[in-house]
């Protein structure tokens, strides 16, 4: 990997019969570029286990899930809805933090009579 131009770093994670790899890239680079020279390392590897699946590289674009949040509790589903909104709000303004999204809830529907 060390050949991949704007490679900023390089995370591993393995668990169980699991492995992952994400690899950052610098800013400054060709997104395109970086994924294709990140296929072409991937590829040449020989020695994955016998039986593993092929490697899967993909680029992860900036509004990929990379969790959920659920929010319960013993108050009214207002008071949840509200309290759900101000962390929707609070997770938004964080640095490096692309769309929070609230599901979960009804639509609101308000009868008016005259």
């Amino acid at each position: 990997m060390e050949s991949v131009e704007h490679l900023d770093e390089l995370t591993c994670t393995a668990q169980g019969s699991i492995a992952r790899a994400v690899a950052t890239m610098a800013p400054g680079g060709d997104s395109a570029r970086f994924v294709n020279d990140l296929r072409t390392e991937v590829t040449a590897v020989d020695d994955f286990p016998d039986g593993a699946d092929p490697a899967i590289v993909r680029e992860l674009h900036r509004t990929d899930t990379v969790t959920s949040v659920a929010v319960a509790g013993d108050l009214p589903p207002a008071h949840l809805e509200r309290y759900a909104a101000g962390l929707q709000d609070r997770l938004s303004a964080l640095p490096g933090v692309a769309k929070v999204t609230l599901s979960g809830f009804g639509v609101r529907q308000f009868a008016i009579t005259v």
